[in-house]
């Protein structure tokens, strides 16, 4: 990923440590830059729309899905964390924009990733690559950095299966 950002509020690793960084005040993101976990070529049961139902999870979601949380619990910004796996067929959030929470991780499993730019410059964009993480700073996080992100584009026939995990506070 290349990133003009002098100051520093982008942090990559390909090592999930790369989290810690978030701690930094000037940090606004921390990319954990990874190839996808999924194992499987066939859209899984779960991830296709349906009337509410969820099958159970594929073990390497289950695994990651545990990773991350663990990784996340160690940093001890807390405990709680929501998960929400989505299956999108259009572009959610088309504007930058900074969620009103303190901490979000966003994983794309297929399809594209969040894409990341400054307020002062949002024609300057960072795109995840799919299978990276990225925990971003939300606006209740206190002396956040102004570091927007938005959904990239996507359609019915090539969807984006997303991992979301929200810090409860």
């Amino acid at each position: 990923m290349a990133f003009d950002d002098p100051g520093r509020r982008v942090v990559e690793g390909t090592d999930p440590d790369v989290f810690a960084a978030i701690i930094e005040p000037e940090v606004g993101a921390a990319v954990w830059t990874r190839p996808s976990p999924i194992q499987d070529r066939e859209f899984p049961a779960w991830a296709r729309p349906a009337k509410d139902e969820f099958t159970a999870l594929p073990p390497w979601l289950s695994a990651d899905m545990i990773v991350l949380r663990d990784q996340l619990t160690h940093l001890g910004l807390g405990h709680a964390w929501r998960f929400t796996l989505e299956t999108v067929t259009t572009r959610a959030c088309p504007r930058f924009h900074q969620d009103a929470l303190k901490l979000r991780l966003i994983t794309a499993y297929r399809g594209p990733g969040v894409e990341l730019a400054t307020a002062d410059d949002p024609d300057t964009v960072l795109r995840i690559p799919t299978g990276s993480a990225v925990l971003l700073k939300g606006s209740r996080w206190p002396g956040v950095p102004k570091l927007l992100h938005r959904s990239p584009p996507a359609r019915r026939s090539r969807p984006r299966w997303l991992l979301v995990m929200d810090l409860v506070d």
